[in-house]
């Protein structure tokens, strides 16, 4: 492959031994056990003896870090963000709106309207949406609260939040259980390993710009909030989720508009512009640690999490 395997392996691990870890253990207890030597030699039809056991590693690692993305791993990922602008003095600019649903309730929505760096565009046009994690959802000492993380749409019969990693992990899951290694699927895996750099470092926000994005609003005070039920949903991702769903034979998710406003706010919903300095950041900090923490839902995050501890301590 172009790919070095074994040195994104390294990168990863000397990025994953600055995070200090307590639950990693949870963490590969929710993975299934699987038959490795027999995904080897699945793999090895199609790729070297050599890279086979690394793309595994690979795979195994993916699944971990999109589905189990903790708050650790976040605040890794933010502290990279914030050490980036104090070095470079970099200024960023993002304006957004926050929208509720009555489709999946208690979640807040956010759609970026663009996002600058130094006067410079790097949205580029994406399409740019954020949902705001409930840290419920999945069992873990660290779990990652009031995180806004990305989403494409609404599964329509679920009524569930589709993420950007479901099809990753779709994948992920055919080659792991075995499954027979379709062209389809050999394509879809090229896809993720040439992007497994990425993925490996940014987790469930996928890449910079999720990140960035969701970095630059994680304190904002979101008390203008607009309920919308006008449709709103990633065309070109859809058609793609939906076509490699249907290639890999499985189930369809049936995807559903969002809620958001498809048009520019009107005066009286003036989107949000934020702006981001080195100094701008220092002051948030401050801002934040003067508050006084302990609302009732900390409260009930902090006594699960002793749960957590006590229920696979052994």
């Amino acid at each position: 492959m172009s790919l070095n395997l074994k040195e994104l392996l390294e990168e990863d691990n000397r990025r994953e031994s600055t995070v200090e870890r307590t639950d990693d253990v949870i963490r590969s207890f929710k993975i299934k056990k699987y038959d490795e030597e027999l995904i080897i030699r699945n793999l090895s039809r199609f790729y070297s003896p050599e890279d086979s056991p690394l793309i595994l590693e690979i795979l195994k690692r993916l699944e971990i870090y999109l589905k189990y993305m903790d708050s650790k791993d976040v605040k890794k990922i933010y502290d990279d963000i914030e050490t980036s602008i104090h070095k470079n003095h970099d200024e960023y600019k993002i304006k957004f709106n926050t929208f509720t649903n009555p489709r999946i309730s208690g979640r807040n929505y956010v759609k970026i309207y663009s996002l600058s760096l130094n006067g410079r565009n790097i949205l580029h046009e994406q399409e740019i949406k954020l949902y705001k994690s409930s840290g419920t959802s999945r069992d873990l000492i660290n779990p990652i609260v009031n995180i806004w993380l990305p989403f494409i749409g609404i599964d329509q019969l679920e009524t569930r939040v589709i993420k950007p990693e479901d099809i990753h992990l779709v994948i992920i899951s055919k080659i792991l259980e075995n499954s027979e290694i379709t062209a389809e699927l050999k394509r879809q895996l090229d896809i993720l390993l040439s992007n497994a750099n990425i993925f490996l470092k940014y987790k469930r926000f996928m890449n910079d710009i999720y990140a960035i994005c969701s970095f630059l609003i994680k304190d904002n005070d979101t008390k203008d909030i607009i309920e919308s039920k006008s449709p709103l949903v990633d065309e070109t991702y859809s058609k793609k989720l939906s076509e490699a769903l249907r290639l890999l034979a499985s189930p369809p998710i049936h995807l559903k508009p969002t809620g958001f406003s498809t048009t520019t706010p009107s005066i009286s919903q003036k989107a949000i512009e934020l702006n981001f300095t080195s100094e701008l950041i220092k002051r948030r900090e401050e801002k934040q640690k003067a508050k006084l923490n302990g609302g009732y839902y900390e409260k009930y995050i902090k006594y699960k999490n002793k749960y957590m501890q006590l229920k696979y301590k052994n």
